[in-house]
């Protein structure tokens, strides 16, 4: 077997990790991936075990040879991964930050999300495929009205950057929080329910690029 030397290995890594960078997507007071009761009136939460500073992440190919996956990192396998290492029903004052690769083949993606792991006793559902509560504002969530107050069906909002022959259209990176306070403008509400989470990323070099953030849920106005 031929060795390869070390200026050599030290070579081949930098031609395959071309480039790479981090952004912030936002914060977020709450997230759910589970059917949590939200209208927690009367019941001490003060009580309700905590867990400081859970990660969690996804990661995904989301190119190879410039041909998109279609399968971007999801928000919700992010969530349900640190909820499952924190044994917590609802993720609060999260962090969201979305990781980018490229390689000379491939680009791969990390959504990564940082906050507090709130364990309600009374929740025991396993964990659906759309987020059961998200917002980007201080909403009054837990322990106030959720049930009957002012909803929106279907809202959608969007962040979303293209490229023109090497030309972007903005030059700022679109977030996750600039696409649900949109949907939240649009629903004139704090709170979304049954929520999906889309990220896309893909590039014809030379000719044009699209990135951005897709969100479609109800939009509730939380009492």
């Amino acid at each position: 077997m031929r060795r390869v030397s070390l200026p050599a290995a030290a070579l081949l890594a930098a031609l395959c990790a071309v480039a790479g960078c981090t952004t912030e997507q936002g914060y977020l007071p709450i997230v759910a991936t589970r059917p949590v009761d939200l209208d927690l009136r009367g019941v001490d939460v003060s009580h309700f075990p905590v867990k400081r500073g859970v990660e969690g992440s996804d990661t995904r190919a989301t190119s190879v040879f410039l041909i998109p996956t279609g399968d971007g990192p999801s928000l919700a396998r992010a969530v349900e991964h640190a909820l499952a290492r924190s044994g917590g029903d609802v993720l609060a004052r999260v962090h969201v930050r979305l990781r980018q690769w490229w390689f000379v083949l491939v680009s791969v993606e990390t959504l990564s999300v940082r906050g507090d792991s709130v364990d309600i006793p009374s929740v025991d559902q396993p964990p659906g495929e759309r987020l059961t509560a998200i917002s980007t504002q201080n909403a009054p969530v837990i322990g106030f009205q959720v049930e009957g107050a002012p909803r929106v069906d279907g809202v959608e909002g969007e962040s979303l950057a293209k490229t023109y022959l090497w030309v972007p259209t903005r030059t700022m990176s679109p977030t996750l929080q600039e696409a649900i306070d949109a949907a939240l403008a649009r629903g004139n509400g704090n709170l979304m329910t049954d929520a999906v989470v889309e990220h896309e990323w893909w590039y014809l070099p030379f000719l044009y690029g699209q990135e951005g953030w897709h969100v479609r849920g109800d939009v509730v106005r939380a009492k």
